[in-house]
């Protein structure tokens, strides 16, 4: 996904949001292990590719799989198709915008600063959803 030329970021992210529909997630315990896993490797990784081809790569793109992730975790199951689509389209607009404290989270060292913007951004798309749903508009 990272080396796809145009918007490897939102490939990456749209093809996770894919993945979540597809499988249909009846347990919010095990997401929260996979984007727990995901992130742990994450952090590991981008710190390590850093050092070797410079500041956030742009082809480094699980920080957007740990980012969608995030932006569904917890909310009510089965995770229906418009709920992931708005998860999606929210996550990439908070991913993209970077409003504070998303703009802050990628000033954290090494790998942190590459996963923790998208973390943010995808914990305020998880939580424009629930007022969504709280609302009724979702």
């Amino acid at each position: 996904m990272g080396f796809i030329p145009l918007a490897p970021g939102t490939a990456a992210a749209a093809a996770t949001a894919f993945a979540i529909w597809l499988w249909a997630v009846q347990s919010m315990g095990l997401l929260t292990v996979v984007a727990v896993i995901v992130t742990g490797l994450g952090v590991a990784a981008c710190g390590r590719y850093e050092q070797d081809v410079g500041k956030d790569p742009q082809s480094a793109v699980i920080d957007e799989v740990a980012g969608m992730l995030v932006s569904v975790l917890w909310l009510p199951t089965p995770l229906t198709g418009t709920l992931v689509i708005v998860a999606f389209v929210l996550f990439r607009v908070f991913d993209i915008a970077k409003p504070p404290p998303v703009n802050l989270a990628e000033h954290l060292p090494s790998g942190w600063g590459v996963m923790a913007d998208d973390l943010v951004a995808g914990l305020y798309a998880n939580i424009i959803v629930r007022v969504l749903i709280w609302w009724e508009l979702l």
